[in-house]
């Protein structure tokens, strides 16, 4: 079977879906009588759950913004400065003097940036069928559940 595991809106990486699943105790291959799932003919793959096209898009316009605070903060002075224009001449040295408000300003871009394309997300698919979302339960599963997965969808790759 094929069991690819999507997860928090980071990529997971085949290895790393494969050693989730043995921490999950799906597999036991570093035990004796243990296979691995390559070995049966199962095809592990992470993947990415991803996030709306609006917080991908607000996401990067926070990204925009953190990299415009931080270049006015070095090159501003005087590129407003040659061109003189006083607004910016001014807003370049409200940030120098508030030099720690500016960087807290940057951390907070940075943070909200992270947040808006973080889904939550926990799926697990097995032959494109979803035997589990966190999406829709809320929470994750127990080890219950994953051995039922187990023996549901994988026959004798339970615990």
């Amino acid at each position: 079977g094929r069991v690819r595991v999507k997860s928090f809106g980071k990529n997971v990486s085949s290895a790393r879906s494969h050693s989730l699943l043995c921490e999950l105790r799906l597999q036991k291959p570093f035990q004796p009588g243990g296979s691995d799932p390559v070995e049966k003919g199962m095809e592990v793959e992470g993947a990415v759950y991803p996030p709306p096209p609006l917080n991908m898009f607000l996401s990067q316009m926070c990204m925009y913004l953190l990299f415009g605070v931080i270049a006015l903060m070095f090159i501003g002075d005087s590129l407003f400065k040659s061109m003189e224009f006083e607004v910016g001449v001014k807003t370049v040295e409200w940030l120098k003097t508030n030099f720690y408000a500016a960087m807290m300003l940057a951390f907070v871009l940075n943070t909200l940036a992270q947040q808006l394309v973080a889904t939550g997300a926990f799926e697990i698919e097995i032959d494109n069928n979803i035997v589990f979302s966190k999406l829709e339960t809320g929470k994750l599963p127990t080890m219950e559940l994953l051995d039922n997965i187990a023996n549901t969808y994988m026959g004798d790759a339970s615990i």
